[in-house]
């Protein structure tokens, strides 16, 4: 049985292929080409023979067979507002089209849910907030929990420093108890971080392109390191509020920069408050290299959810029990009679 996981990208698509829980095979493209021709990335899928597939999710879903999705679910996985009358439709948005064309092709997948819809994260946690971890975060949590040696003694704070964006996941014995999604973090590379930019999107006319803006690589090179690190600092400090792990794990392509590791863990290390939290390094699925940590936990995800090696780490996580809508908990009265009938 091969279960492959994928891992949609601001820079790279990454999709690592597992048989009978074992690695099997990764592949990295870049995102442009994905959208240039993503005809070809279905033929690419194709060649892993897949029994199931991670779908690339967005923002996410409670788990949701791809061939099951509506207009409405497409929506809430991207997030992107659509013009009626323009022309286009919501097949001709990348990642809807995508989804569609892995349904015409007869490939079996799933869409992931984001950590807003973990039923391990308490409910007044999710207030006012849509993204507090995308799926992809929820799959490189998941490659956490499976490096421990019991699943039940996994406790630590996920610092995803992406290529765009940064995220930060609570784990407390094995299981999502809560997040800090991209635009409520503080800047990343792209990012400007510090607003739920979703909210604000969909409330306003401002472009979507705008929450790539402003991020650690538009500002002032001569202090953005030091920038970019006293944020993540920060937003890890957020978490360490609820949580009594003190393990950092640190993942996403950022952490894989060894100058840059290097400044974030002397920073940790001379922080008051985070001086005497280890720092660990999420490593990668035994065979994997190359591949982002998000891909490889998808496929872990995959594996588990088609009753493989990992089921018992896909149960444990309460991944299928996950419910609900990003726009639940929202207390805002124009954004509630705009986005959630």
């Amino acid at each position: 049985m091969k279960a492959v996981g994928i891992d949609p990208g601001t820079a790279t698509w990454d999709f690592v292929a597992l048989k009978d829980g074992i690695f099997a095979k990764e592949l990295t493209i870049p995102t442009e080409a994905v959208k240039k021709n993503p005809e070809e990335l279905i033929e690419l899928i194709k060649k892993f023979s897949p029994r199931i597939v991670a779908a690339p999710s967005g923002y996410g879903l409670p788990l949701r067979d791809i061939s099951e999705l509506n207009d409405s679910d497409f929506f809430r996985i991207n997030l992107k507002k659509h013009k009626t009358g323009s022309g286009s439709s919501l097949s001709d948005i990348g990642l809807t089209k995508v989804l569609k064309l892995l349904v015409e092709s007869g490939i079996s997948g799933y869409i992931m849910p984001g950590v807003k819809h973990l039923p391990t994260v308490s409910d007044y946690r999710k207030v006012n907030k849509i993204d507090m971890g995308t799926p992809d975060k929820v799959c490189s949590a998941a490659l956490a929990v499976f490096g421990y040696e019991t699943y039940s003694g996994a406790s630590f704070i996920l610092a995803e420093i992406g290529s765009a964006f940064n995220a930060f996941i609570a784990v407390e014995n094995g299981k999502i108890i809560d997040g800090i999604g991209g635009t409520l973090a503080s800047s990343g590379m792209m990012s400007s971080g510090g607003m739920d930019g979703e909210i604000a999107y969909l409330l306003s006319g401002i472009p979507k392109e705008s929450l790539f803006r402003g991020g650690a690589a538009d500002v002032d090179e001569k202090f953005r390191d030091d920038y970019l690190i006293e944020g993540i600092l920060k937003d890890i400090a957020r978490l360490s509020a609820v949580t009594n792990s003190r393990t950092i794990i640190l993942s996403g392509s950022m952490s894989r920069n060894a100058e840059f590791r290097k400044k974030l863990e002397n920073k940790i290390r001379g922080s008051k408050i985070l001086s005497q939290f280890e720092i660990k390094t999420l490593i990668n699925l035994p065979g994997a290299v190359n591949s982002s940590h998000a891909a490889q936990g998808a496929a872990l995800i995959a594996d588990g959810l088609s009753g493989g090696r990992y089921e018992k780490l896909v149960n444990h996580m309460e991944l299928k029990n996950a419910c609900g809508s990003v726009f639940d908990y929202v207390y805002i009265k124009d954004f509630n009679e705009s986005f959630t009938h």
